[in-house]
């Protein structure tokens, strides 16, 4: 997906200037003249990307080719870890066929970088809810394991698209008992945009959602605008709760819940790497790495609108309202000749290792959708990380 969204280019100049009459200019971070926040530290966490035997960091899922699904590109990874299972490693991606139609595929292994995989396939195509908020794209998929008895083992979350060019998205749930087959499908409610979330006048899209006790917690990047260029205006995050996964109610760190409730995060200052949009966003808990700041935030942050120069950021907090963001992307794009990721890193989701020392590589594990200047199509990428130091 290099530049902007894959599916921007079908809507053409049509959907651009409608969108402009209906949300005007603007958007983004502070808005209404608030300042700016000043640089932050660097990045506490380091990463090592995987590689190949020649030492350049390469990709471990890429296309199928053909007339597959996933023939053109793969992008947006959800990983789930399920202990119970031999291919305890379960990778729900966006995949593209050669039309350009987004649906959701899984890859399962029993290793993190995924050198064989036991399960790879389509699990939801077009049309999937029966509803046909899903008729025109599926994407961005966030799937939870849920271990509570007489509960599914498997709840996902993914962005639907409807309308003619697939402009509409919609939130919606479905759940599985072995992470194949996919039934209950269900819209959320309270997750509407520019009612239910009045910041997100254009979209609300990128949901993770993590389980903490009985209550799911939802983070979505909410779109407020259109940029000149036709692409995604200013990214910001939001954030909503639940205890079913269906009814959402959105809330901020000001106490505000419901469509009175703003973003709890935005971009940076003038210099950072964020200083335009911060999007996709994916949460992990570690009860250790940072002590009491138990949320750890992995999103996509850009100085341009669409996606041309993302690079991958952090943030932590003790509530997941309240973030301490950092004025240095702590994944970036690779240097090296020949590397699949050497234009933009995308879509992070990432899952804490507790068994790993937070000081020792392999604590945090991040998969990611890499862009090439070569022009070849978005492929997955992984990373390992640790905390460099107090």
């Amino acid at each position: 997906m290099t530049g902007v969204r894959a599916w921007t280019g079908r809507i053409g100049t049509f959907f651009t200037a409608m969108l402009l009459a209906a949300c005007g200019g603007g958007g983004g971070g502070g808005g209404g003249g608030a300042p700016l926040p000043p640089p932050g530290p660097p990045a506490p966490v380091v990463f090592e990307k995987n590689r190949d035997s020649s030492g350049v960091p390469a990709p471990i899922l890429i296309e199928t080719g053909g007339a597959a699904f996933d023939g053109k590109r793969v992008d947006s990874p959800a990983i789930v870890v399920d202990p119970a299972r031999p291919d305890r490693f379960l990778l729900y991606y966006e995949a593209a066929d050669q039309n350009n139609a987004n649906t959701i595929g899984v890859a399962t292994s029993s290793s993190r970088t995924f050198g064989q995989t036991a399960i790879r396939g389509q699990v939801l195509g077009l049309g999937a809810s029966g509803t046909g908020l899903d008729a025109a794209g599926l994407e961005d998929p966030t799937v939870v394991l849920d271990t509570r008895p007489g509960m599914p083992r498997y709840r996902m979350w993914y962005e639907g698209r409807s309308g003619p060019f697939g402009e509409f998205a919609r939130i919606i749930a479905s759940s599985s008992n072995d992470g194949v087959t996919w039934n209950a499908f269900q819209p959320t409610v309270g997750l509407e945009p520019g009612t239910a979330v009045s910041f997100a006048r254009v979209r609300v899209e990128d949901p993770v959602v993590v389980r903490d006790g009985d209550t799911f917690k939802m983070w979505f990047e909410a779109v407020d605008s259109v940029a000149p260029n036709g692409s995604d205006g200013p990214g910001r995050i939001g954030y909503a709760e639940s205890t079913d996964g269906i009814a959402w109610t959105v809330m901020d760190a000001q106490g505000r819940t419901g469509a009175a409730a703003g973003p709890v995060f935005g971009p940076g200052g003038p210099a950072d790497f964020d200083s335009v949009s911060v999007r996709a966003p994916t949460v992990v808990i570690d009860d250790e790495a940072f002590g009491s700041e138990r949320f750890i935030l992995f999103y996509e942050g850009a100085t341009t609108f669409g996606e041309g120069d993302s690079r991958i950021g952090i943030a932590v907090s003790e509530n997941g309202l309240d973030w301490r963001r950092f004025g240095t992307a702590a994944i970036g794009p690779s240097s090296e000749v020949g590397a699949f990721d050497d234009q933009a890193l995308e879509h992070p989701s990432a899952f804490v290792d507790t068994s790993i020392a937070p000081t020792a590589t392999g604590r945090f594990v991040v998969y990611y959708g890499g862009d090439s200047t070569k022009g070849t199509p978005t492929r997955i990428g992984l990373a390992r990380g640790r905390v460099s130091g107090p």
